[in-house]
């Protein structure tokens, strides 16, 4: 159960930045 937590924030972390990196990029 914490690792799959872990495994969230981190795949949200990356969406984030990613589209914080899209909308600065693009």
């Amino acid at each position: 159960m914490f690792k799959a937590y872990i495994a969230w924030s981190v795949i949200a972390d990356i969406i984030i930045l990613g589209g914080i990196l899209y909308l600065i990029l693009g």
